[in-house]
């Protein structure tokens, strides 16, 4: 049997036994994943609904309390609403919880919400009675105040001063302030026993209050007609003495109280027992838990201990193969590797035999000695090729050492001619230079001119401009000395108006004195109307003066703006003259850069002819050095070829062929 043959089963039981086992690792692994995942997902929602119970518990205790002290009607309605939601929002999570004892906690959430209902319903009632209370109490101040006051009143009224009926009505009024301080005591009062007590007292009270009043109505008659004593009385003893008064209004608060404080026990039980369901709960989900970890743990050392049984089999059979393998492989490798120390010690005239081994090793022996036969062939030849390649390996390296001598001149030469093409190449360069600069220059010039010619056209233009307003100014100065000339007109004719007025003021004031006393007021008037003419004439006089003044300097601008329209035509002629000038200079100047760039070409296209041929020259420099180089690579490898050729010469005498 092949060795290959041999290697390939052991290979393949071992794949055959790590299959089987992994195929029953992996079947109990999903089988143990499937319960790990059934126990993990029952402890989780075991903790969830744990955790959401006791969490909406807790938000209906605080909404409870949130209930129990709010003191408001309508706040108290409000909060029982969203007490409503959450007891049922509670009920609804134990509904869907499907738990084993959800049956039995739903009993508990229903005694839960009786006793909540209760509460809330004892609370309203102990809220109406503190409610009535307050407004009683606030009422019998006010009644005990104005019956005393109305007693004393139609005592006085009846003139009756009989010091026994005084005495009687202030041992009824004592006595109703008795009861009104027991009253108000009692509000102060928690202990239902104390609270009696002091209920039984103003019963015995009553009885007095009720012949005292008999009394005072027989001995003061009058008062039966105090309609407003009448109505206070009768609410006082209501608040004081009927079933629904404010002592018994108290003692049924201190009983609400009372039912409350029993209903807050019973509600804690509740509670406590619904606390302890859900603290089994989560004991159940910490037990599922360990459970959980035990399958895991049991599980994993399952599939430990299969791979660990699988791997011993794996190894046992290795090992197995392995020594059988050996055996068989272990003697011809060890023949082999005598056959072959003896081929590295140069000895290829032995032969080599096999006898009864695998029909791999008999190929490999067949297939060596034909290596051994071939490698004698060719150490033969070798041998013979060895002296022919030392015979042209001398001649070689006397023609390449005489062909180094000659390239070693053609380089010098070469390098000669590459410095003066640098040289040149150098000269061109700085002439380019010289000629760009000056190219520069003559076009900065240009442009210089360029812009002269555009300030002189601004200038010119101004120029223009100017010497337009100018005349526009002139006119309008012209304009404004004709106005002038009618403005002097108007005021001839206000100082002729004036000189009138004042020939009528002075006639009047002649007519006035002719009248006497009669025209004093006419005088009056012709003194104003005098007045007023000398002011005019005054101001028309001053418009006179100011008018010639305005004249003589409209005239002078009139004169100055001559003189510079006869100056801006003189400018504008210069300006032209320069323009010009500039102008042939700037086409000077054109014609200048234009044989400038001409110039510039030239010397650009000589530093190219020169950088093209110091590149070219360059190139041959570097085509002879790289020459000289191969020759000396050349020349070594000769000389080197000739030395290997006689360490080759003594290595293949080493061979026996």
């Amino acid at each position: 049997m092949k060795v290959v043959t041999q290697i390939i089963i052991a290979f393949v039981s071992v794949l055959l036994i790590l299959t089987l086992t992994n195929s029953f690792v992996i079947y109990h692994s999903n089988s143990a994943k499937d319960d790990i995942e059934f126990a993990i997902n029952k402890s989780l929602s075991l903790n969830e609904v744990a955790s959401q119970l006791q969490s909406e518990s807790q938000n209906i205790d605080i909404q409870l309390s949130t209930v129990m002290n709010a003191n408001d009607a309508n706040i108290i309605n409000n909060e029982i609403f969203y007490l409503h939601e959450k007891m049922d929002a509670f009920i609804n999570s134990l509904s869907s919880s499907h738990l084993a004892d959800v049956n039995y906690l739903e009993n508990i959430a229903d005694d839960l919400k009786e006793v909540i209902e209760q509460k809330i319903s004892i609370k309203k009632l102990v809220l109406d009675k503190e409610n009535k209370i307050k407004t009683d109490r606030n009422e019998m101040e006010n009644i005990s105040v104005s019956s005393a006051i109305i007693i004393k009143r139609t005592l006085t009224m009846s003139n009756e001063s009989d010091e026994f009926l005084i005495k009687d009505i202030e041992s009824y009024l004592e006595k109703i302030n008795a009861s009104i301080a027991m009253t108000n005591k009692i509000l102060f009062v928690d202990d239902e026993v104390e609270a009696k007590t002091i209920v039984n007292q103003m019963n015995n009270l009553k009885s007095l209050i009720e012949d005292d009043e008999e009394f005072l109505y027989e001995e003061l008659p009058s008062i039966r007609n105090e309609k407003d004593y009448i109505s206070s009385n009768d609410k006082l003893m209501r608040i004081l003495f009927s079933e629904n008064s404010l002592p018994q209004s108290k003692l049924n608060v201190i009983r609400y109280n009372d039912e409350l404080e029993q209903l807050n026990v019973n509600y804690l039980e509740k509670k406590e027992e619904l606390s302890r369901k859900l603290i089994e709960l989560r004991n159940d989900a910490s037990k599922s838990n360990e459970v959980v970890k035990k399958d895991i743990s049991i599980t994993l050392d399952s599939i430990v201990k299969i791979q660990l049984v699988s791997l011993f089999l794996c190894c046992t059979v290795i090992v197995v193969s392995a020594c059988i393998l050996a055996r068989k492989i272990k003697t011809p490798i060890n023949y082999l590797l005598d056959v072959l120390q003896g081929l590295i010690k140069g000895n290829y005239s032995q032969s080599v035999t096999c006898q009864g081994w695998s029909l791999e090793f008999s190929l490999l022996i067949h297939q060596l000695n034909e290596v051994i036969v071939t490698n004698r062939e060719l150490i033969n030849k070798v041998k013979s090729n060895n002296l022919s390649i030392f015979s042209s390996s001398e001649d070689n390296a006397r023609c390449v050492d005489n062909l180094r001598g000659l390239n070693n001149s053609q380089v010098l030469a070469v390098h000669s001619i590459s410095a003066a093409s640098e040289q040149l190449e150098q000269t061109s360069k700085e002439t380019e230079s010289y000629i760009n600069n000056t190219r520069n220059h003559t076009r900065g010039i240009s442009n210089s001119v360029d812009d002269a010619i555009c300030l002189i056209d601004g200038s010119v233009d101004g120029n223009d401009l100017l010497s337009e307003m100018i005349k526009e100014s002139s006119l309008t100065i012209s304009e404004v000395e004709f106005r002038t000339k009618d403005i002097r007109n108007i005021v001839d004719v206000i100082n002729d108006i004036a000189s009138q007025t004042n020939l009528l003021a002075l006639n009047a004031a002649i007519e006035a004195a002719r009248a006497g006393s009669y025209g004093r007021g006419f005088s009056v008037v012709s003194d104003e109307v005098s007045n007023l003419a000398k002011q005019t004439t005054q101001s028309t006089n001053k418009i006179q003066k100011l008018i010639e003044a305005l004249n003589m300097a409209s005239s002078n601008a009139v004169e100055s703006m001559s003189v510079c329209t006869e100056q801006m035509k003189k400018n504008s002629k210069d300006l032209q003259q320069t323009k010009a000038a500039i102008s042939d200079i700037s086409e000077h100047v054109s014609e200048l850069v234009q044989q400038t760039d001409i110039v510039a070409q030239y010397a650009q296209e000589q530093f190219q002819s020169c950088g093209h041929i110091a590149n070219s020259v360059s190139s041959v420099v570097l085509g002879f050095d790289k020459s000289v180089e191969y020759l000396d690579n050349v020349s070594g490898a000769s000389h080197s070829l000739l030395s290997l050729s006689n360490g080759q010469k003594e290595e293949l005498n080493k061979f026996l062929t």
